[in-house]
């Protein structure tokens, strides 16, 4: 075997242990949402499907030389590319919605509802709020701080609620806290919200931040401008170990309002 055919075999093996171990990973993962009591969220069902449609390519590759060379081992080859590349366009997405915005003078600010644990916001909830908090702590002209989230079938308590609850708890003034308990839906949490500051507040200056994790914050913003307004974001970080199944969610759920509205 000459030198190129060496190397290009190298790379071939590589490229087939890198598809199994993927595949294991995707699964791994799966199994690690459910041992945490997780329902089979849509994340995760599309990470079960890639991490088996992975790990099998992988093992027919190692196994089966004509599978190389069939025409659905290139087709899936191009599926994964087309898949990387998706998710890194999702991803410079996301990252640069959730970077770039102006928070300097916020008059309002939204925190969009995330799920709680019987009277406690969910990890999640928690950095949002823990965002706001910090946030607010540095910049003492904010008029007012809307909390979204009604009461879910499976919950005790609105998510506005729990927020409140837990700022007040960490020394947030309640004159500044206005609760808005209907909404169940990210559109829900920003219309009730505007309708609330609308008749607090008839400026057309006023500036209004909504607080949402890194990975929501892009599709937060074009829902906002879709119903006609101009709101800046106000990023909390994503508990690591949901990165992985909020964002692949995201990508879909950016699509669907991107074309679906």
């Amino acid at each position: 075997m000459g030198t190129k055919a060496k190397e290009k075999y190298s790379k071939t093996i590589l490229y087939n242990y890198l598809l199994v171990f993927a595949g294991l990973l995707g699964i791994s993962y799966v199994i690690f949402g459910f041992s945490l009591g997780w329902g089979f969220y849509f994340g995760l069902k599309i990470i079960l499907i890639f991490g088996v449609m992975l790990l099998a390519h992988g093992v027919l590759r190692i196994n089966m030389y004509n599978y190389i060379r069939s025409f659905i081992n290139k087709i899936v080859n191009m599926g994964i590319l087309a898949a990387l590349i998706f998710i890194v366009v999702m991803e410079v997405t996301i990252s640069y919605a959730a970077i770039f915005n102006n928070t300097k003078h916020v008059d309002y600010i939204y925190i969009l509802g995330a799920g709680i644990i019987e009277d406690r916001p969910s990890l999640e909830l928690k950095y949002r709020l823990d965002k706001t908090i910090e946030y607010i702590n540095k910049n003492k002209d904010v008029k007012k701080i809307v909390l979204c989230g009604g009461k879910g079938t499976d919950e005790k308590f609105t998510e506005a609620y729990v927020m409140e609850k837990y700022l007040l708890s960490n020394g947030i003034d309640r004159k500044i806290l206005i609760k808005e308990e209907k909404s169940s839906t990210t559109y829900e949490n920003i219309k009730y919200a505007t309708g609330i500051i609308d008749n607090i507040d008839k400026n057309s200056d006023r500036k209004i931040a909504l607080v949402s994790n890194d990975f929501h914050v892009f599709r937060a913003k074009l829902i906002a401008d879709r119903i006609g307004l101009n709101l800046t974001g106000l990023a909390a970080a994503t508990p690591i170990y949901i990165i992985p199944n909020h964002h692949v969610r995201e990508y879909f759920a950016i699509i669907k309002c991107l074309f679906l509205g």
